[in-house]
């Protein structure tokens, strides 16, 4: 169970997340033969919050009515490895369904009379693409194993309309190296982005050989769209249309066994 408190500024409110009384989750991974991967996942969550309405930063209502959601998420992926890398394609389906105690109107808020009920399913496939090379090298006077990482990663995610069901724990992913190479665009389960897109990078490493520590890594990544992305937050009007992505470049050096420095730049090559 998850019960927050929350300290409101009158001069500028936040909106209050719901809590859930109670989350129930499962996870299950496993190998299916030599090559085959499957895993399914599942969630209970009982939204509840004290205000139906609550008033947002932008002085709007906020209006979601407490529900029941269960959500189920089953994929099989099948990695081949080849003599320069490997290639994983894998097929998803999420599904969501959702009991309200209020009914809903045609835009997810309150109503007098509406649907009490909704579910959706969104079927997702990915191909993730990774080449290994390795040289001899030196870094910092020390012997080491210089890599070449190019990367592939395609998405395709169809279009469900998901614009009349509530937000209750979701939002956008921050735009790094740890979530470009993800199949959705949102973090948490009330929206599935209709993605179809290719993401492209490299990394290379310095790899100390009698250790395989890191000594150094380095790597650039950006996103080409193919087409819109129409599934959008409350918050969001416009479908995401610009098809190429800021440039991401990164770079980590050890500088010793306890020390590290990690840096990161998001580089947009429109803006003058």
């Amino acid at each position: 169970t998850l019960h927050w408190q929350t300290l409101q500024d009158p001069t500028a409110p936040i909106t209050p997340p719901f809590d859930r009384m109670p989350q129930l989750f499962t996870r299950y991974q496993s190998p299916l033969g030599q090559r085959v991967e499957v895993g399914v996942e599942a969630d209970y969550s009982r939204f509840e919050r004290a205000m139906a309405c609550v008033t947002t930063a932008t002085n709007t209502l906020d209006c979601q009515p407490n529900a029941q959601r269960v959500y189920s998420q089953a994929r099989v992926a099948y990695p081949m490895a080849f003599a320069l890398g490997t290639v994983t394609p894998k097929l998803m389906m999420h599904a969501r369904s959702y009991q309200f105690d209020t009914p809903l109107s045609t835009s997810g808020t309150l109503a007098a009379s509406g649907p009490t009920s909704a579910s959706v399913a969104v079927p997702t496939f990915s191909l993730d693409a990774v080449t290994v090379m390795e040289r001899p090298a030196s870094w910092a006077g020390r012997d080491m194993v210089q890599t070449l990482e190019p990367r592939i990663f395609y998405v395709n995610t169809p279009y469900r309309d998901q614009s009349r069901l509530p937000v209750y724990d979701t939002g956008r992913y921050d735009y790094n190296f740890a979530t470009v190479y993800t199949e959705n665009a949102f973090v948490g389960q009330d929206r599935i982005a209709d993605n179809k897109l290719i993401t492209m990078g490299a990394t290379s490493r310095f790899i100390d050989p009698s250790t395989g520590v890191e000594a150094a890594r380095f790597g650039l990544a950006q996103r080409l769209r193919l087409k819109d992305q129409n599934v959008l937050l409350p918050t969001e009007t416009e479908p995401i249309s610009e098809r190429l992505s800021d440039v991401l470049a990164g770079a980590m050096v050890q500088l010793n066994p306890a020390m590290q420095l990690d840096s990161t730049v998001q580089y947009n090559p429109k803006t003058t």
